[in-house]
């Protein structure tokens, strides 16, 4: 068996982005990552602006008047250029409002006294530039924003708009086709009879690659037919990505990998040395589609899909951090385990006076399912035995993307 790190290489070998195509910008492209560079059309700010609500002096006219000046002119913010600031007198000026021609500081409002129509300014360090923002300060014009594989964020879509770009050359959201097996399976709607039980691995599935900025589509439960499955694997090849649950393993009915093998898919990986996963299961379809099998365990659904089909669809997106999101963070309470293969052991990642810590969930195995909804991490245990005192560090895979995600 092969281990995590190898696995991940080798599918991650097989995997180039998307096509990527012309895309509005909008609140549709959270998520996806643009295929072009983006430059700064204009300077930011294009003009010297105040940052206060205040008045515009020349520092000069100050000292020489004895700190009092005559008011002149108001100066909103607007769609005019500068003016220029009157000979011996100050301007009210607002915020984010052009620095009059002439004048080279703003005194906060807090910091003066109206005397009907003079200004008188309290006497303090006044400096040239105080209180402007210069033209050019945020950015230059020409200068590079937004490097092509950057994945929009609310505040990157504002960068977008703020350069003018009302669409941009972005790889589109990975298209996974999401297929279930098991003729013990039946949908969340139907109440199970005898040894039937609900599909809850194909809705977590589609979640999981929503979440992950795929457009998911759930094919159905195949059973365990040859018939069905091989069906639904052509139907899926029109996806970028399948993903098969359950059927990977080694008993009788464990029919993905004959399935994958008539139908021409090359299997590049079939057990791997991980806990839960171990049956995981990588191919390249007949049409170059890259095919994940995962065991029929929830957890063992949960743990490969972060492990392995994340990273992938990073890839796809064209991302250019596509590595599994691992932290060292220290360990709550005293941890011991002890596993003949890595193991992902879900745990939770909370906060305590400031700091992130985590602590090993409660989970009595591979179908406790209950057990990974209460968590949003995964504590990376390497084979044989794990020991950590409290506030020891441990590697932490995040699987919660709500909590926080380290800069890139």
């Amino acid at each position: 068996m092969i281990n995590i790190d190898l696995a991940l290489k080798t599918i991650l070998a097989q995997i180039n982005p998307l096509r990527a195509e012309i895309t509005p910008a909008s609140s549709t492209m959270l998520g996806t990552c643009i295929a072009e560079n983006v430059y700064a059309d204009f300077a930011s700010p294009p003009f010297d602006k105040s940052i206060v609500d205040g008045f515009a002096v020349k520092i000069e006219d100050l000292e020489k008047h004895n700190w009092e000046l005559p008011l002149g002119c108001e100066i909103p913010a607007n769609a005019n250029g500068p003016i220029e600031l009157p000979l011996e007198t100050t301007s009210e000026i607002m915020t984010g409002a052009p620095i009059p021609i002439g004048a080279d500081a703003v005194i906060a409002k807090e910091q003066c006294n109206h005397l009907g129509m003079r200004i008188q300014f309290q006497r303090l360090t006044c400096k040239k530039g105080m209180n402007i923002l210069p033209m050019g300060k945020e950015y230059q014009h020409g200068e590079l924003l937004l490097k092509a594989g950057t994945k929009i964020t609310p505040q990157r879509a504002g960068i977008l708009a703020a350069c003018g770009k009302t669409s941009v050359m972005a790889q589109p959201a990975p298209r996974v086709a999401i297929i279930s097996t098991g003729t013990e399976l039946v949908e969340a709607n139907m109440k199970p009879k005898g040894g039937q039980i609900r599909n809850s691995n194909g809705p977590m599935l589609v979640a999981l690659s929503s979440v992950s900025g795929a457009l998911p589509k759930y094919l159905g439960i195949a059973g365990d037919c040859k018939k069905n499955l091989h069906s639904l694997l052509s139907e899926a090849e029109s996806s970028d990505a399948i993903v098969f649950c359950g059927g990977v393993s080694a008993g009788k009915y464990d029919l993905i990998p004959e399935i994958l093998k008539e139908s021409g898919a090359k299997i590049l990986i079939h057990k791997i040395n991980l806990k839960p996963g171990k049956p995981f299961l990588f191919a390249i379809s007949a049409k170059g589609k890259p095919i994940f099998g995962l065991p029929g365990n929830p957890c063992s659904v949960f743990v490969c899909f972060h492990l392995f089909v994340v990273p992938a669809l990073a890839a796809l997106k064209g991302e250019t951090n596509i590595s599994p999101k691992i932290l060292a963070l220290p360990i709550a309470d005293s941890f011991h385990h002890e596993s003949d293969r890595d193991t992902c052991f879900p745990a939770k990642i909370f906060i305590d006076q400031f700091q992130a810590k985590v602590k090993p969930g409660t989970w009595f195995g591979s179908a406790d399912l209950k057990g990974i909804s209460e968590c949003n991490a995964l504590l990376l245990c390497k084979e044989g035995v794990t020991n950590h005192k409290a506030g020891d560090l441990i590697q932490v895979l995040l699987t919660d993307p709500d909590f926080f995600t380290p800069a890139s």
